[in-house]
């Protein structure tokens, strides 16, 4: 019986992250991104975040240990170093 009572607890765990997971731009060229991380495959979307934007993002391929992304939406004012967020879905 106490397995059972704590199973509940692990349920619970798996509705939660408990700590995020990024990676951040490497280079901007054009609407193209290359970020380090975090790990996608193609077709994966990601929030890109900076400073004072952010956009959607797909990731088109790789380059080395690169990702290589390309932007959905405006980025300007884009930054290196701004983090990459991976959103779970395709597009």
């Amino acid at each position: 019986m106490r397995v059972k009572s704590i199973d509940k607890y692990f349920k619970k765990l798996d509705y939660h992250i408990p700590f995020e997971v990024y990676g951040y731009v490497t280079k901007v060229l054009g609407l193209t991104i290359e970020s380090t991380g975090p790990y996608l495959k193609i077709g994966d979307l990601c929030k890109v975040k900076g400073q004072t934007v952010e956009t959607l993002a797909e990731v088109i391929g790789f380059k080395g240990n690169q990702l290589i992304l390309t932007a959905l939406g405006d980025i300007k004012g884009l930054e290196v170093g701004a983090k990459v967020f991976p959103l779970g879905s395709s597009y």
